[in-house]
C-alpha cells in the first residue's frame, strides 16, 4: 500500500519484517525512540546540541556516541551468520601476513594473529581520541610493547640466528648442522634447495590455508671456490668484492682456510676484463683497482667450485628470450655506448674524489658537441659518431653572408609534444540573392611546434649547453651586414627524417624551467677559500683546466643556473619544391614531398609513399561464381 493511503502519522509503524517472507532482518542494531516521544531519545539530543568540543572532539557526546557504536559493532559480530563470517575472514586475512621475525605465542606469530575482534572492538571505542591499537596481537597492547616488535627481536639475535646468515650458510654453503635446521624452521627457510622460503600461511595462501613459497631462480648451493662461512667474517672489513687485490680479501681472520690469493686468481681463470668498470676505461689493474674491483655477474658465475660433480651455476639471463639473451658488452648493444648517452655512475675512486676529473665515460657525447660551422653540402651526421642519437635531432643557422655555409646546433632528440599544423585559407565572397558563400582558394600555412629538454648530466656538460642554446636563441635576433642593414636568420631543422635538413625559419622558442628541476649552486664540497686564476679555468676551446684544479672540487668555473631546461619551438618550414597537391597514379612518380622531408636516408621509402601503387588483383579460385549485380 502507497504512503499517500496509509492512514498512519508514521510513527505508529514498527521494525520488523523487512526480510522476504516477512522476516525481521533485527536492524537496525540500536532502536532509540523519537525525542519527543522518549526521555532518553530528548536527552541524548539535548547532549548532542549543547556539548561543547573539549576535553575530547565532540565534547560529553562523543563518550556516548563511542558507546553506543561499541554496542552496535557487537550486536553485529553477534549476528549470525553475518557477524560469524566476517570474523573468520579477518583471522584468515591476519594469517596472510608474512612470516617475520616478531614476538610469539607457541607457534603464532603476533602479526598473524586476531584475537577475535576484541582489539576491534576496543579501538571502536575509543574512538576520537586519538588513539591506535593495532588490528594484529594478542591482546590490545601486545605490540604496543617493542620487545615484541621486529627491531628489538632481530637487534637482539645472535649472529647464528640472523636471517640473512642462515641464507647463506644454508642455500650458498649447505650447512646441515643441528642448529642451521632448528634456524631454517623457525625463520621459514625452505629444506627444500629448489626454494628460498616455504611456510604455513603467508601472502600465497588462501585466508591462512595453505603454504607461501619463494622460489630460487638457480640453485647455488655450495659456494664457489674461496667462499666461506659469513659469520666468520661478518664483523671484519675485507668482505668478498671489496679487496683491491682482485676479490680477495687483503687481511683474512685468523683461522685455516687454505685460500691464497693467487690460487683463488688462478683457480677462477680471471682477466681483468671480468670486473665492472666504467666503458672506456683501460682493463690494466691499475685502473681496474681504483674503480673498488667489483666482480662482473658474467666472472662469478664462470667461477670454479669446490666440487665439480654439483650443478654448475647458471646464467639466467642466456635462458630467456631476446632481448636479454644479447650481449651487452658490445658497443653495438648497450645503449650507453651505441648512442653516447654516458653512464654517469661509472667513476673511478679518484673522479669521485675530483668532481673536475673529467670521466669521459659518464658524459652524453653529444651534448659536449660544440658548435661548428661547415660548408652547407656536408651532412651534420654521416662521419659524426659523437652526434648519433635514437632519432637525428639538430639545428642550422645558414650564414647570411655565405648561404653555402651553416652553423650546427647538436641537442639530445628528448623531443616531446610533437604538432604539425597545416591550415588551407578560403577567401569567402557573398552574392545578392545567394544564401551560401562562394570561396577562392588563396593559399596555405604550415606551422610545426615542439618541445625538446636540454638536459646536463655532468658538470661538463654546462658549458657547451648553454653555449648552443645561447646561439640558437640569440638567432631569433636581427643579424647586421657589414653596411648596417637589419637582416632575419633562416634556419635548418632536422628531427628524424620527419624533418631532414629542412629550410624554414624560427618565429618562437620559450624557455622554462620546471620546479623539480635541480639548479648549478655553485656550491665546492667540501667549501673553501681557495680561488683560481682564469688561467687555470676550463674553457671552450677544449683545455680542461690546470692540474690543481682537476684535483680539487672547486666549483669557480660554474655558474648559477639550471641543470634542465625545457624548449618550446615554432618553426615554420620552407619547402624545398613548389608545394602541390601529390598526384597518386600508377605508373608516374608525380608525388610531392609535403610532410616527410625528401633529404632522409631512405629514399626508396619516400618514393613508396609517392609513387601509386597498382589496383590488387583479386585471388578467385576458378569456376568460382562472381556476383556482378547487386539485384
Amino acid at each position: 500500500m502507497a504512503l499517500q493511503y496509509m492512514k498512519s502519522d508514521l510513527k505508529s509503524l514498527k521494525f520488523g519484517k523487512d526480510t522476504q517472507g516477512g522476516g525481521s532482518s533485527g536492524l537496525p542494531y540500536i532502536k532509540p525512540g523519537l525525542p519527543e516521544d522518549s526521555p532518553a531519545g530528548e536527552y541524548l539530543a539535548g547532549i548532542a546540541r549543547t556539548s561543547a568540543d573539549f576535553p575530547l572532539r565532540g565534547g560529553t557526546y562523543s563518550t556516548i556516541a563511542s558507546t553506543e557504536d561499541t554496542i552496535r559493532i557487537s550486536r553485529f559480530l553477534n549476528d549470525f551468520p553475518k557477524g560469524a563470517i566476517f570474523t573468520s575472514k579477518q583471522v584468515g586475512l591476519q594469517k596472510s601476513n608474512p612470516k617475520i621475525e616478531t614476538g610469539e605465542l607457541g607457534s603464532r606469530l603476533n602479526t598473524q594473529t586476531y584475537n577475535l575482534n576484541a582489539n576491534l572492538l576496543a579501538q571502536v571505542f575509543e574512538q576520537g581520541t586519538g588513539t591506535h591499537i593495532n588490528r594484529a596481537g594478542f591482546n590490545t597492547n601486545e605490540l604496543d610493547d617493542d620487545k615484541n616488535k621486529y627491531a628489538y627481536i632481530v637487534k637482539n639475535k645472535t649472529t647464528e640466528q640472523n636471517r640473512l646468515v642462515n641464507l647463506f650458510n644454508t642455500k650458498i654453503s649447505g650447512e646441515t648442522d643441528s642448529n642451521v635446521a632448528s634456524n631454517k624452521t623457525a625463520l621459514g627457510i625452505a629444506d627444500s634447495n629448489e626454494f628460498l622460503f616455504q611456510y604455513v600461511g603467508g601472502p600465497d595462501s588462501n585466508f591462512g590455508d595453505g603454504e607461501t613459497i619463494i622460489s630460487r631462480t638457480t640453485n647455488t648451493t655450495k659456494a664457489p671456490k674461496g667462499q666461506i662461512r659469513l659469520e666468520k667474517l661478518i664483523d671484519t672489513n675485507n668482505l668478498l668484492g671489496f679487496s683491491n687485490n682482485k676479490n680477495i680479501f687483503n687481511n683474512l681472520p685468523s683461522g685455516s682456510y687454505s685460500i691464497e690469493n693467487t690460487e683463488y686468481q688462478q683457480g677462477y681463470g680471471i682477466t681483468a676484463v671480468d670486473f665492472i668498470r666504467p666503458e672506456s676505461a683501460s682493463t690494466s689493474m691499475p685502473q681496474i683497482n681504483q674503480f673498488g674491483n667489483t666482480m662482473g655477474y658474467s666472472a662469478l658465475l664462470a667461477a670454479k667450485g669446490d666440487d665439480m660433480s654439483v650443478t654448475t651455476l647458471n646464467d639466467f639471463r642466456q635462458k630467456t628470450s631476446s632481448p636479454q639473451k644479447r650481449n651487452y658488452s658490445d658497443q653495438l648493444v648497450n645503449i650507453a655506448t651505441r648512442v653516447g648517452i654516458g653512464n654517469p655512475g661509472a667513476r673511478t675512486n679518484t673522479q669521485r674524489k675530483g668532481t673536475n676529473i673529467v670521466n669521459y665515460s659518464g658524459q652524453d657525447q653529444v651534448n659536449m658537441i660544440p658548435l661548428y660551422s661547415e660548408a652547407d653540402d656536408t651532412d651534420p651526421f654521416i662521419g659524426k659518431p659523437e652526434a648519433r642519437d635514437l632519432i637525428k635531432f639538430a639545428f642550422e643557422v645558414i650564414n647570411n653572408d655565405n648561404p653555402s655555409e651553416t652553423t650546427r646546433v647538436h641537442f639530445r632528440a628528448f623531443v616531446t609534444n610533437f604538432s604539425d599544423n597545416h591550415t588551407a585559407n578560403w577567401n569567402g565572397q557573398s552574392y545578392m540573392g545567394r544564401g551560401e558563400k562562394f570561396y577562392t582558394y588563396q593559399g596555405f600555412d604550415r606551422q610545426f611546434s615542439f618541445q625538446f629538454k636540454v638536459v646536463a648530466q655532468s658538470k661538463q656538460e654546462m658549458l657547451p649547453l648553454y653555449q648552443k642554446l645561447n646561439y640558437i636563441v640569440s638567432s631569433l635576433y636581427p643579424n647586421y651586414s657589414k653596411q648596417g642593414f637589419m637582416r632575419g636568420n633562416l634556419h635548418k631543422l632536422t628531427v628524424g627524417e620527419y624533418f631532414c635538413r629542412t629550410p624554414g625559419i624560427i618565429t618562437s622558442m620559450n624557455i622554462t624551467v620546471d620546479d623539480n628541476y635541480p639548479w648549478e649552486i655553485k656550491y665546492s664540497e667540501p667549501e673553501t677559500e681557495s680561488k683560481f686564476p682564469k688561467s687555470d679555468l676550463p674553457n671552450t676551446k677544449g683545455y680542461k683546466g690546470s692540474d690543481t684544479f682537476q684535483n680539487s672540487n672547486s666549483d669557480a668555473d660554474m655558474m648559477e643556473l639550471p641543470q634542465v631546461l625545457n624548449v618550446s619551438v615554432t618553426f615554420i618550414p620552407i619547402l624545398n619544391e613548389l608545394p602541390s597537391l601529390s598526384e597518386f597514379t600508377n605508373t608516374t612518380k608525380g608525388g610531392k614531398h609535403i610532410l616527410i622531408s625528401n633529404r632522409g636516408i631512405q629514399e626508396n621509402f619516400i618514393d613508396r609513399i609517392n609513387l601509386g601503387f597498382p589496383k590488387p588483383e583479386l585471388n578467385i579460385e576458378p569456376d568460382t561464381p562472381v556476383l556482378t549485380d547487386r539485384s
